[in-house]
C-alpha cells in the first residue's frame, strides 16, 4: 500500500468535497483519530476501511490510489532561501498544477480542442526581437494594446493557471511543453496586485521563448541575467517603445505622478514597469524611482511599498485593476462542455476546477440562466 498516495488524495478529495475529518470519519464509520491517522498516512487501513472511506468521499476505491502526476521540466524560481516549510508548499503547488495539467489535457483530449503551441520552433535570446516577434505571431499591431492578456496567452497554446499559494517574494512559474505544457501559473490574491499578475503571465512567457534549457525542477536559484532578460520582454511586449513614447509624449502636461498614472493605466501595468522603461530609454535616470514615491506621498499622503499600486485617492486619478481584469476563463468554457455533454459528471468538474461540490452546483445553476 502507497500510503503517500493515499494520504494525498484523501487530502485533496476532501477537500473537493469542501467537508472536514470529522464529518467524513463520521460517515465512515470511524473515530476522527482513526481517520486522522490514515489521512496522515501514519497507519494501513484495512480493505474494508478504505471501502467506506472511499463511500463517505462518494469515489470508488481505485481513485484512492490513483498515481498523481509529476512535473520535471518546470521553472520555479524565488528570491530567498526556502525554510522547510515553504519547500513542502511548493512540492505540494507543483502538484497542484501537475494535477490541473493533467486534467486540463485531459478535457482538450476528450473534446478534440486541443491549441497548437504557436511558438514550438521559436528560438530567440534578445528579449526586444523575441517581444516584437511575439506580438507579430499573435496578430497584435503595434498600436493595439493588450485588454485580455489570458485569452490572448491561451491562445497561443499556453494554458494558464492561478493560485492562491502564499509564498512570499514569488510570482509565477511556468512549464516546458516537453512536460505537457506550455503552461504558466500566477499567484493571486489580495497581497498581489492585478498588475503584477498581468505582467507574471507576460514574464513568464519570455522565460519559455528565451530560456528553453532553464527548465529544471531542482534549481530554484534565480538567475539575475534571465530574470531581467524575461522583465525586458514583458514590458516591451505589453508596451511597444514606439506606442511608449506616444502616449508618453501626449500626456507631457500632466504632473509626473499623474503621467505615469495615466500611463501606466493604458497599457495595464504597474507604475514601477512605466518608470523602468524611462529609464531604460533614457528619459530619465534611477532617481525617477524616489522622487515620483515622494511626490506620490505628498500628493496622497500615502506610501506605496512593495509590490502594490496605487489605489484612486482622487477624481483625477485613473482607476486602478481590479480583479474582472484578469480573469481564465477557457478552462470553465471546456469543464462546462464537457459536462454539458455528459462526458464528465458534477464530482468530476467540482475536481478540475478545485472547488466544492455545492460551489459546483451554484455555478451550473449559473450557467442555465445564461445559456
Amino acid at each position: 500500500m502507497n500510503r503517500g498516495v493515499l494520504s494525498d488524495n484523501l487530502r485533496r478529495l476532501r477537500s473537493i468535497k469542501g467537508t472536514n475529518q470529522t464529518k467524513i470519519a463520521k460517515k465512515a464509520g470511524l473515530s476522527r483519530p482513526s481517520y486522522v491517522a490514515i489521512e496522515n498516512g501514519t497507519t494501513d487501513p484495512r480493505s474494508s476501511t478504505l471501502m467506506n472511506i472511499a463511500g463517505a468521499l462518494g469515489v470508488s476505491l481505485a481513485d484512492l490510489f490513483r498515481p498523481l502526476p509529476s512535473l520535471k521540466r518546470v521553472r520555479f524560481r524565488i528570491q530567498k532561501t526556502m525554510t522547510k516549510r515553504e519547500e513542502n508548499q511548493r512540492d505540494q503547488l507543483l502538484q497542484d498544477v501537475a494535477i490541473w495539467l493533467s486534467d486540463y489535457n485531459e478535457l482538450e483530449r476528450m473534446l478534440g480542442e486541443s491549441r497548437e503551441y504557436k511558438f514550438k520552433d521559436y528560438r530567440s535570446t534578445d528579449p526586444v526581437s523575441a517581444a516584437e516577434d511575439a506580438r507579430s505571431r499573435l496578430n497584435i499591431n503595434d498600436p493595439s494594446l493588450i485588454r485580455d492578456i489570458c485569452g490572448l496567452v491561451e491562445d497561443s497554446g499556453i494554458k494558464i493557471y492561478l493560485s492562491k499559494t502564499g509564498f512570499k517574494k514569488y510570482f509565477g512559474l511556468s512549464v516546458s511543453l516537453d512536460d505537457g505544457g506550455p503552461a504558466i501559473c500566477v499567484k493571486v490574491g489580495d497581497d498581489v496586485s492585478v498588475e503584477r499578475q498581468i505582467f507574471t503571465v507576460a514574464h513568464e512567457m519570455g522565460h519559455l521563448l528565451l530560456h528553453r534549457n532553464s527548465y529544471k525542477k531542482d534549481e530554484i536559484k534565480e538567475i539575475d541575467r534571465e530574470e531581467k532578460e524575461a522583465d525586458k520582454f514583458a514590458s516591451n511586449f505589453l508596451m511597444p517603445q514606439s506606442v511608449f513614447e506616444k502616449e508618453w509624449q501626449s500626456a507631457r502636461g500632466l504632473h509626473l505622478v499623474n503621467r505615469v498614472l495615466h500611463v501606466k493605466r493604458i497599457f495595464r501595468v504597474s507604475y514601477m514597469t512605466v518608470l523602468l522603461r524611462l529609464i531604460d530609454c533614457g528619459l530619465a535616470d534611477p532617481s525617477i524611482i524616489q522622487i515620483f514615491r515622494a511626490e506620490y506621498k505628498r500628493i496622497y499622503n500615502h506610501d506605496l511599498k512593495n509590490h502594490y499600486e496605487p489605489d484612486s485617492y482622487s477624481e483625477s486619478e485613473p482607476e486602478g485593476l481590479v480583479k474582472s481584469d484578469f480573469m481564465e476563463d477557457r478552462l470553465h468554457r471546456l469543464v462546462r462542455e464537457a459536462f454539458e455533454k455528459d462526458l464528465i459528471s458534477m464530482d468530476r468538474a467540482a475536481e478540475i476546477l478545485k472547488i466544492s461540490v455545492i460551489e459546483m452546483r451554484e455555478l451550473n445553476n449559473s450557467w442555465k440562466m445564461t445559456g
